[in-house]
């Protein structure tokens, strides 16, 4: 259990001059993130991100915490939506 894991990066496709879009595979868990380029707030994951199990899920939980949270804010503002889910 001690072993490092990591979380894979499926896919990646651009979303035009507004960012793009990431999968990522996590203990067999699909995460869909979408990026936006030209937001400060968006926090871009390594591609060979290796991590200990405990500090992935932790990241991710965060990533999905502070997304819910800022949802409204970037649709109220037009903004390219960060949007973070489970799929």
């Amino acid at each position: 259990m001690g072993r490092p894991r990591h979380i894979k990066t499926l896919e990646q496709t651009s979303i035009g001059a507004n960012g793009f879009k990431l999968k990522y595979l996590y203990e067999k868990k699909l995460f869909e993130v979408y990026h936006a380029h030209n937001n400060g707030r968006a926090d871009v994951i390594d591609r060979t991100l290796f991590v200990k199990e405990n500090e992935a899920r932790r990241y991710l939980e965060t990533l999905m915490e502070e997304t819910q949270e800022r949802i409204n804010e970037f649709k109220v503002n037009e903004s390219f939506p960060l949007i973070t889910k489970i799929i």
